[in-house]
C-alpha cells in the first residue's frame, strides 16, 4: 500500500471576524460596515483593507494555487509522497479528473454562446429607434470584447476556483471594454447589511512579497439626500478610485482611505464577479480525496505489475555455481547442479506472489464512478451515454448536468447584467438594462424534426394573436438574434408586398391595354 503522508490541510479558510467592522464567512465572502457609529458613511481604513488582503493571499489563494495545479494535473498527494526503496517499484501516476471534469462542463454550459438582446419592455414606452440603437451598442460591445471568448474563460474559472472576476474599463479610444479576471488576482468587498451591495474591489497591479502588497481599489458610494423630515428624497452615486495603494502588513491606523471620483459613471463597481452558486466552491473542490484515492490506486496497481516482472526465483535442493551471480541477475539465465538423494526433488520455480486485481479493479471503478456521481458531471466515455438511442434518451442522461447548468447560468445572469448596466450607464441608456434578454443555450443534442413542429406550431399561435412574434422567434433555439430576424421578416414582408402591388399594376395595365385593342377593333369593324 502507499505510504501515508502529511495531509494537506484544503478547507482551512473558515469564518473569521478580522475586525469591528470586517469579516469573512464560511464561503470566503468578505464583508465591510463602511458606517460610523451614527450611521454616517466612512469607507474603508486601511487596516481593514490590510487584513482583508492578508486573508486573501495567506488562505484564499493557496487554496486557488492547489485547485489550479490539481487541474493542470499536478496532484500533491501522489507526487510528494515519500519515495520508497529502491529496489521497490514506486509509481505515481496522476489520473487527471479535474481536467476532464471542467472542460466537459465548459463545453456544455459555455459551448454555445448566450444570446444576447434588446427587446421591447411592455412596461416602458421605448421608440423603435431608442431600442436599435441600444441593440446596435451592445452587438458592438460584444464584438469587440469577444463576448463567445470571455464568456468561456469566466465559466473556466468558476468551474476552477469557485469564482471568477470581470473588469470594465475604458481603453485608449474611449471604448467600453471587459476582461475576465483570475480570482488570485483580487477580490471583491461586500456591504455588510442586508442588501449585502458590492462596494469595494481591489485588484493587484504588482508581485508582492512578505513585506508588502501593492494594489489598485475602486469604490462605489452611494449618498442620500432628505427632507426636514428625514425621508429620502433623492439618492446619489458615485465610482471612486483611490490609485495604486502600497499596504504594509505593520499598518495598524485607522485612517480612511482616500478615493477620487472616476470621470465615467458605470453606477456600479467595474469588477464583477461570477459564481455557480452561494458557496463559490470550484467543481472537483470536494472530490480532492477521491481523486488523491484514484491516483494511489492506479499508481498501486502499476507497481504490482512491475513486481510481477521481478518476482523472485525459488531453488529448491540445488545448488548454484560460484560466479553466476550477475548471469541470475542481468542475463535472468541459471546453472546449477543437483546430485545424491536430494536430485529427484530438487526444482526452480517463481515464487507465487498473491493477487488482488479484481479487488483493486472493483476499487478504481468505483472511485471514478463516485467522482461522477458526487459532481453531477456526466462521463461522455460512458457506453450507456454514447450508446443512447436518440437526441431525447441523450437529454434524459444530463438531466442532473442540466440542472447544475441552469443554477450556474441564473447567477452568470445577474452578473452579466452588471456587465452591461455599465455599458448602457456610459452611454446614459441607464433604463436599456430593463430590456436587457440574455437567453442562455445549452450544448445538448437538437433534434430539428421538434423544433420544426414546434416552430409551426408557434406560427399558428402567433397567427392567432396569443403570442407575439420576439417572444416566438426567442424560444426558436437557430434564431441568434431576435431584432435582426425580425428586421428581416419585415424586409421580405415588405419586398413581396412591393412585388404584389407591381404584378396587379402590371395585371391592371395589362386589361387596360387588352379594352384599348377591343376598342380599337370594333371602331374599326364599324366604319
Amino acid at each position: 500500500m502507499a505510504r501515508p503522508t502529511d495531509s494537506y490541510a484544503f478547507f482551512d479558510e473558515r469564518a473569521a471576524q478580522l475586525s469591528n467592522t470586517a469579516r469573512v464567512d464560511d464561503n470566503g465572502i468578505f464583508f465591510l460596515n463602511p458606517n460610523d457609529d451614527n450611521g454616517e458613511y466612512k469607507g474603508i481604513s486601511l487596516n481593514d483593507l490590510a487584513l482583508f488582503t492578508n486573508y486573501h493571499q495567506t488562505k484564499m489563494v493557496k487554496k486557488y494555487k492547489k485547485l489550479f495545479n490539481y487541474y493542470r494535473g499536478q496532484h500533491s498527494k501522489i507526487i510528494n509522497q515519500q519515495s520508497k526503496k529502491d529496489f521497490k517499484p514506486d509509481n505515481k501516476i496522476v489520473a487527471n479528473l479535474p481536467k476532464q471534469l471542467v472542460k466537459s462542463f465548459v463545453g456544455y454550459f459555455a459551448g454555445v454562446t448566450p444570446k444576447v438582446a434588446i427587446t421591447a419592455n411592455s412596461d416602458q414606452d421605448e421608440e423603435d429607434a431608442e431600442i436599435q440603437n441600444a441593440d446596435n451598442i451592445l452587438k458592438k460591445f460584444n464584438r469587440d470584447n469577444n463576448f463567445s471568448h470571455f464568456f468561456t474563460q469566466e465559466a473556466k474559472y468558476v468551474d476552477i476556483f469557485g469564482r471568477a472576476l470581470a473588469i470594465v474599463y475604458q481603453d485608449e479610444a474611449g471604448d467600453t471594454r471587459v476582461s475576465a479576471m483570475d480570482p488570485r488576482d483580487g477580490f471583491v468587498i461586500y456591504a455588510d447589511n442586508v442588501a449585502e451591495e458590492p462596494i469595494f474591489a481591489v485588484r493587484y497591479c504588482a508581485n508582492f512579497d512578505n513585506t508588502k502588497t501593492i494594489v489598485d481599489v475602486y469604490e462605489f458610494a452611494k449618498s442620500y439626500e432628505r427632507d426636514n423630515n428625514g425621508v429620502v428624497t433623492n439618492v446619489n452615486t458615485e465610482n471612486k478610485f483611490a490609485g495604486r495603494v502600497e499596504l504594509s502588513q505593520a499598518v495598524t491606523l485607522d485612517q480612511y482611505l482616500e478615493t477620487e471620483t472616476i470621470g465615467l459613471q458605470y453606477g456600479a463597481l467595474p469588477i464583477i464577479e461570477f459564481m455557480a452558486d452561494d458557496e463559490r466552491m470550484g467543481l472537483y473542490e470536494d472530490l480532492i480525496s477521491i481523486i488523491d484515492a484514484i491516483d494511489s490506486a492506479i499508481s498501486e496497481k502499476k507497481n504490482d505489475v512491475d513486481y510481477f516482472g521481478d518476482a523472485i526465483l525459488a531453488i529448491i535442493n540445488m545448488h548454484m555455481k560460484r560466479g553466476n551471480d550477475s548471469d541470475l541477475r542481468d542475463k535472468r539465465i541459471f546453472e546449477g547442479n543437483a546430485t545424491g538423494d536430494n536430485a529427484a526433488s530438487a526444482k526452480i520455480e517463481y515464487l507465487e506472489k498473491p493477487t488482488a486485481d479484481d479487488t483493486q479493479e472493483h476499487l478504481i471503478t468505483r472511485l471514478i464512478q463516485m467522482v461522477y456521481d458526487v459532481s453531477g458531471i456526466v462521463n461522455l466515455n460512458d457506453k450507456d451515454f454514447t450508446n443512447a438511442a436518440s437526441g431525447k434518451a441523450l437529454k434524459q442522461r444530463l438531466q442532473v448536468m442540466r440542472q447544475l447548468a441552469n443554477t450556474k447560468a441564473s447567477f452568470f445572469d445577474n452578473s452579466l447584467r452588471k456587465i452591461y448596466s455599465c455599458l448602457f450607464n456610459g452611454f446614459d441608456l441607464d433604463k436599456m438594462t430593463d430590456n436587457l434578454s440574455i437567453k442562455f443555450k445549452l450544448n445538448e443534442p437538437l433534434d430539428l424534426l421538434d423544433e420544426s413542429a414546434a416552430l409551426v406550431n408557434l406560427s399558428n399561435v402567433i397567427a392567432s394573436g396569443v403570442l407575439s412574434l420576439p417572444t416566438a422567434l426567442d424560444n426558436v433555439t437557430f434564431v441568434e438574434d431576435v431584432q435582426a430576424e425580425i428586421l428581416q421578416i419585415k424586409k421580405e414582408q415588405e419586398e413581396r408586398q412591393g412585388n404584389l402591388e407591381d404584378f396587379q399594376m402590371e395585371q391592371q395595365q395589362q386589361q387596360q391595354d387588352m379594352k384599348m385593342t377591343m376598342m380599337a377593333k370594333k371602331i374599326g369593324d364599324s366604319e
